[in-house]
């Protein structure tokens, strides 16, 4: 009697450990399946976003803000200011790779398409200005040559006009944006504008 109980416990340890064993490979089949592949994840690093980075972008940049993803692991994160992906909480950073998305390189392209959109606002306030300013120079150079002889206080005042439009055509681009990424944003500004700014939490 005393061996087949004996037989018995050690058939429960090697069933236990059968268990066990293909827990673990359960286990690691599942995490094998769930691993995030980084081969997969782009890494670009220029400075320019391209039309495909944008089309991948916009997007994830939605679910992101409509699902709150900032709050994950209720660590406070600044989307204003500061380097956000180095706040956000390890569940939040596998939510972004898990889309295919390095942290870093989604809040640059987000801060990216903000100083676009500001450099285009910009620009088109600018370029009206300009268009103002040229016409009120052309006025005074109608008048001016009109003159028999060249008034001092109209040159003064066109002078003044030429040192506006100059300065304004200077300040038209201080962010530095590449006029292949003005071109791909100015068609489409509302809706980048939207996808960026309407479910901003302040």
């Amino acid at each position: 009697m005393p061996k087949t109980k004996k037989r018995i416990s050690f058939t429960k340890i090697i069933i236990v450990f059968l268990l066990l064993w293909g827990g673990v490979k359960v286990y690691n089949y599942y995490e094998a399946q769930n691993a995030i592949n980084y081969a997969l994840i782009p890494n670009p690093t220029s400075k320019e976003i391209s039309e495909q980075e944008l089309m991948a972008f916009l997007p994830v940049w939605s679910d992101y803000m409509q699902q709150n993803i900032s709050e994950l692991g209720k660590r406070p994160v600044s989307l204003a200011s500061g380097a956000p992906e180095d706040n956000l909480s390890d569940e939040a950073k596998e939510w972004l790779l898990r889309r295919l998305w390095y942290p870093k390189r989604f809040f640059y392209v987000e801060q990216r398409l903000r100083s676009i959109l500001k450099t285009i606002d910009q620009q088109e306030q600018s370029n009206a200005l300009i268009a103002d300013l040229s016409r009120q120079y052309e006025e005074l150079s109608a008048q001016q040559a009109q003159n028999p002889t060249p008034d001092p206080s109209l040159e003064s005042l066109m002078s003044g006009i030429q040192n506006m439009i100059h300065l304004q055509q200077q300040k038209q681009n201080v962010e530095k944006i590449s006029d292949a990424e003005i071109k791909l944003i100015t068609p489409m500004k509302s809706v980048v504008k939207d996808a960026l700014y309407k479910y901003q939490h302040n």
